[in-house]
């Protein structure tokens, strides 16, 4: 997925354009007249995952198969297909939030996803732990779903989960090992949890691009 910028009149263009096929992207822009620039938007990935993403969420599926009855949290920038999984299975209460406009305006035009009536919300990216604090109210046994960036997880987010006794589990997605380690270690010595599932995902075939996929359990003490 593209987006394209009209560099005279300074305005991005709300449209996304797929562009099939293997040409590079300097052949892509011959395309276009010289005033237009097109550049892969940081959004787009999440349009463009929502193919591949079966590779990784049927994973899920099977996590959450052999998990007792839990109601389920999506949170990051690619929470719509998980979102549109949830919805198929047996499962009390479902919510959202992501810091994606892209993805938040997917899930509002998916008449499915509102009729299941699921808790979802928009929240800028510093003032997420406040959105899942008042998404959440007082609703316990939350199972959270997570994809995490390259990076990892937010110390922020990290120590919101050690405090937090409403999320009992988590499915932790991650597309780089070493972050994975880090934020690993982080929730086992200071949070309880501990590894009780991974699988890895090969999402993007003929690239050295995969995913992690963790499932992490909290010990109440």
């Amino acid at each position: 997925y593209y987006q394209l910028y009209d560099k005279k009149l300074g305005l991005k263009f709300r449209d996304n354009i797929h562009i099939y096929g293997n040409k590079t992207i300097r052949e892509i822009s011959k395309i276009y007249v010289y005033y237009i620039e097109k550049y892969i938007t940081p959004y787009s990935f999440s349009r463009v995952n929502y193919s591949n993403s079966v590779l990784i969420y049927n994973q899920i599926v099977k996590y959450i198969e052999i998990l007792p009855l839990m109601n389920y949290l999506c949170f990051g920038r690619d929470i719509y297909y998980p979102l549109k999984i949830l919805t198929t299975m047996y499962i009390s209460k479902i919510y959202g939030i992501t810091h994606c406009p892209i993805t938040f305006q997917d899930i509002c035009n998916d008449l499915n996803l509102i009729e299941r009536n699921i808790g979802i919300k928009y929240t800028e990216k510093n003032k997420y732990i406040e959105g899942i604090d008042n998404l959440l109210g007082n609703v316990e046994n939350i199972c959270l779903i997570v994809t995490s960036g390259r990076n990892g997880l937010k110390q922020k987010l990290c120590e919101f989960l050690v405090k937090d006794n409403r999320i009992k589990k988590i499915i932790y997605i991650s597309c780089n090992i070493k972050t994975l380690e880090k934020d690993f270690e982080y929730l086992v010595n200071q949070g309880n949890y501990y590894l009780t599932n991974c699988c890895i995902s090969n999402e993007f075939s003929g690239t050295e691009y995969n995913n992690s996929i963790v499932l992490l359990e909290k010990n109440i003490l």
